[in-house]
């Protein structure tokens, strides 16, 4: 600092008050500094400096107020934060006040009817300061010849309305009228709230809140100049859960295809219309109890169904909340056909009429595969059907015994002298040609 402006400063000041971080100062110095071209870096800072300041002066600089309830009207100033500040310098009516960051608020009371001008500088932590932004705003008056309403008493609930979603909850409770009141304010968590609210006489509802949660409100009254009263004692109110509701009822299932893809499986293809609030859906055969599912969308194939055969679904709709069901339908899964010549083209094939295994020669694996291939039938699929110990099979051998009656009756149709596990049964002309033929209806 140079010795004048040191010389200036000490003279210039008639008060120093320093509590909290808050620095009151007189504002002499600052204004001969501003008219010389310099930059006021703060009592503490150096006073005025001619360099240019490092930090940007703080945008956005307003100072805004209450609607004035008494002859003191609450008021606050604030600002952008600068970056690097490590203090503000804000100077209200000649009074100035050091913010530290960051913080870039400060709350003060003016008196109603009267102009405060104001300006505030971003300071780094070497005390070098920015230029000031300035802004004056002149506080309303208080209402002439109006008295200031009764504070009404605290409010008392009238009712939860069912919560519409997480964030749909409200809540309704009244007050007492107050004497020369023609209008109220609310108040929630000591500022005033208007959005969401509605108030008719000496009722509100309030609706966009949490649920649950719980908040607090307090009443303020306001005469016909807009004079408003203290706010009345805070009352605490609990908003009930939200509780989602079950999806609604599903429609028809739809079906899209059915194929089997060999003697013994079979799949279905279905479709559906979305249900309004269902999270997945399960398909259930109530014949089997068997659920399929879940599905998150609004199509689904089943497979391992048996080919030519009913079946029976219900299309149930989930959420968190529980589930519902359409109504019973009933399908048939599509049959077996072979993609590959008719029976009687397979059946009249050269080697089913050479001789059987007995004394004769049986046909190797590789011409029994030779064979059902182009029937369209896998070797597996042959061997499921010939496997006498597969109680499911039982009809099918019956069967053959009925026709056959000079073959073992032990509930499979083996070659002389062979057993269940011998799988020469296999490959007996006879009982491939009985399989194939009963393969192909």
């Amino acid at each position: 600092m140079k010795a004048g402006a040191a010389i200036g400063l000490a003279l210039g000041i008639t008060a120093l008050v320093a509590a909290g971080g808050i620095v009151a100062y007189d504002e002499i110095e600052k204004n001969k500094c501003s008219t010389s071209g310099g930059t006021w870096n703060g009592i503490f800072g150096g006073g005025c400096s001619t360099s240019t300041p490092t930090l940007s002066a703080p945008a956005n600089f307003k100072i805004t107020y209450s609607t004035p309830t008494s002859d003191t009207v609450s008021c606050t100033a604030s600002w952008d934060a600068v970056s690097g500040a490590s203090y503000y310098e804000l100077t209200l009516n000649g009074t100035a006040y050091q913010v530290t960051a960051p913080t870039t608020s400060y709350g003060f009371t003016a008196p109603a009817g009267t102009t405060v001008a104001g300006s505030v500088t971003a300071c780094s932590t070497n005390m070098e300061c920015s230029n000031a932004a300035t802004t004056t705003v002149t506080v309303p008056q208080f209402g002439t010849g109006s008295s200031v309403p009764a504070t009404p008493g605290a409010p008392t609930l009238v009712s939860y309305p069912t919560p519409t979603g997480p964030q749909g909850g409200s809540v309704i409770f009244d007050w007492p009228a107050v004497a020369g009141a023609t209008s109220y304010e609310i108040y929630h968590s000591g500022a005033p709230q208007t959005a969401g609210v509605t108030i008719t006489g000496t009722q509100a509802t309030v609706t966009g809140l949490a649920a649950p949660g719980i908040v607090n409100f307090a009443v303020a009254a306001c005469n016909s100049s807009g004079v408003c009263s203290q706010p009345s004692p805070t009352t605490e109110f609990t908003t009930p859960s939200y509780a989602a509701p079950v999806p609604a009822t599903p429609g028809a299932l739809t079906e899209t295809g059915s194929q089997a893809s060999s003697v013994n499986v079979a799949s279905i293809s279905f479709s559906w219309a979305a249900v309004t609030g269902a999270q997945y859906y399960y398909i259930y055969d109530p014949g089997s109890g068997v659920p399929y599912g879940p599905y998150y969308g609004t199509s689904a194939t089943i497979t391992g169904l048996a080919p030519g055969s009913k079946f029976t679904a219900e299309l149930e709709a989930y959420n968190t909340a529980g589930h519902t069901t359409g109504s019973s339908q009933v399908f048939t899964t599509a049959s077996y056909t072979s993609s590959g010549s008719s029976p009687q083209q397979c059946t009249s094939m050269a080697v089913l009429s050479e001789p059987n295994g007995i004394g004769g020669t049986q046909p190797s694996w590789i011409e029994v595969n030779d064979f059902l291939a182009p029937c369209g039938i896998t070797f597996s699929d042959y061997q499921q059907y010939t496997k006498g110990s597969n109680s499911a099979n039982a009809s099918f051998n019956s069967s053959i015994i009925a026709t056959n009656p000079s073959r073992p009756q032990d509930g499979s149709y083996l070659i002389d002298g062979e057993t269940c596990s011998d799988s020469h049964m296999y490959r007996d002309r006879t009982y491939l040609n009985l399989v194939l033929t009963d393969l192909m209806k």
